[in-house]
């Protein structure tokens, strides 16, 4: 799986890789779950704030050709 966003903390590094079996933390109901909920949380911040940027990046330059 190629990330999307770097993982922020070491929890998230764990919950991606191989070495989610090794971990006990990790083998209790709902705790992968909600690392990963977390994570999909911050990456669709970040392409809601990309898309954002674009827009406004988009209806700068239309402003600019009407003037």
């Amino acid at each position: 799986m190629k990330p999307e966003i770097p993982a922020r903390g070491g929890e998230e590094i764990d919950a991606f890789t191989s070495w989610r079996s090794v971990y006990c933390y990790l083998q209790r109901s709902g705790v992968v779950k909600k690392i990963q909920r977390t994570y999909n949380k911050r990456v669709r911040q970040n392409t809601k704030r990309e898309i954002e940027k674009e827009i406004n990046e988009q209806i700068t330059t239309n402003q600019n050709t009407y003037e």
